[in-house]
């Protein structure tokens, strides 16, 4: 009824996106040419992001079209749900010429990544360590020479201190007055990975959300962060969550 009385070719409004009906905004012709040039360049990953309806899906059909199969093996994911593992195994039973992916070599990625976040995390411990080292001890107080403390410090890390090198000497949020709260961003990922514990059962419970909501959201800053914690959690906060959310699953 609605093609017949509106002249339509198609059907309006699918649930499912149709590179068909591609627009190309100044926006949308700036996000192909990023695609396009990845492609030509062979470049690893790029991201693509945008509200819901902005017309990634139909950026990605209208990509897809226009590339020429002869020269480039595409392949669509709709889903990201899944491990690694099976991700690997989905891109090999439609990509026959992609280079097999053996468990060995994936175990050996896995620990390259948990030895990578095991730095990243460490660093910004050093970093605020060095940073109170600096600036914890009381007024008057004879101060420790930066650079010879940041050769003591970096040297007990696992990487160990190259003979000299000056990191100091380029670190401004040290003489810049951020301070060593500056890396309680940190922290904040020790305290988010606590409270998706309590949406272990069930991660969509509105149950839980609604709790989360009335516990956290609601109080904001009238109440101590640990005692938010605490009321939510049933328990007071740890870290152990933290500290799993660092190793593969």
């Amino acid at each position: 009824m609605y093609n017949d009385h509106y002249g339509l070719s198609a059907n309006p409004f699918q649930l499912t996106p149709d590179a068909r009906f591609w627009f190309e905004s100044a926006t949308h012709r700036k996000a192909m040419a990023y695609l396009g040039y990845g492609l030509a360049q062979g470049e690893g990953f790029i991201v693509v992001t945008g509200e819901i309806g902005a017309g990634k899906t139909t950026l990605i059909g209208h990509l897809l079209d226009s590339i020429d199969p002869a020269r480039v093996f595409a392949v669509r994911l709709a889903s990201t749900q899944v491990g690694t593992g099976d991700l690997l195994r989905l891109i090999a039973q439609v990509c026959p010429v992609c280079n097999p992916v053996s468990p060995e070599l994936l175990a050996r990625a896995w620990e390259a990544h948990e030895f990578g976040q095991g730095i990243a995390v460490a660093r910004q411990h050093l970093y605020a360590s060095y940073d109170l080292a600096l600036y914890g001890k009381p007024v008057g107080t004879a101060q420790p020479d930066p650079l010879a403390l940041w050769a003591a410090m970096e040297g007990a890390t696992p990487l160990g201190h190259v003979a000299g090198s000056r990191l100091p000497a380029s670190f401004g949020h040290v003489a810049g007055g951020y301070a060593a709260g500056y890396y309680s961003y940190l922290w904040s990922l020790v305290l988010a990975a606590d409270l998706r514990t309590a949406f272990a059962a069930d991660r969509l419970s509105a149950e839980t959300g609604a709790r989360y909501r009335r516990s956290i959201l609601e109080n904001g800053g009238q109440v101590a962060p640990a005692d938010l914690m605490q009321q939510f959690l049933g328990r007071p906060s740890d870290s152990r969550a933290f500290f799993k959310s660092l190793a593969a699953p």
